[in-house]
């Protein structure tokens, strides 16, 4: 892996993107276990364990989101500074949302397919995906690029594009 792609503009909306997909995740388990804690609480009565338990969560949330670096935990981010010969095969697709056709949201999907046959997916911004494509295409020659039906069958058959 080249050091200089730890301060590129482009490697920098990776890590952006990586970190807004956990920040959601631990979101959405904490919201469950807040869930849970007002379920029990409703139906079994407060006790002190209950209760504490229901207090403890919300803050290991909110301490988890100041402390942690997700990306550094990430097995994308681990692919691309230690095995970026893994990665052999590239694409995004514009997902859009529109319900009752008005459109209100706009985000790229990039998809990266390795060797062992492992996907990952990562979640960009419209206005960047550009970016990070032209990046992706520059510092990594080896991988190809853009999505076809006959390239995505031979990589899940024998793992090759």
């Amino acid at each position: 892996m080249n050091e200089q792609w730890v301060y590129h503009p482009a490697f920098q909306d990776i890590l952006r993107s990586i970190r807004r997909s956990w920040i959601l995740e631990l979101t959405g388990w904490c919201s469950l276990a807040v869930l849970l804690f007002c379920i029990i609480w409703i139906f079994a009565g407060t006790t002190r364990v209950v209760a504490t338990i229901g207090l403890i969560v919300p803050f290991w949330g909110i301490y988890m989101l100041w402390t942690e670096r997700p990306e550094h935990g990430s097995p994308l981010y681990h692919l691309f500074i230690r095995e970026p010969e893994k990665i052999i095969w590239v694409y995004g697709y514009l997902l859009t949302r529109a319900p009752l056709g008005i459109v209100l949201w706009k985000q790229h999907r990039i998809f990266f397919q390795t060797v062992d046959r492992k996907s990952y997916a990562l979640d960009i911004p419209e206005s960047r995906y550009l970016v990070v494509m032209k990046w992706l295409n520059r510092a990594m020659p080896h991988v190809v690029f853009g999505w076809d039906e006959l390239r995505y069958q031979r990589w899940l058959n024998d793992g090759t594009v």
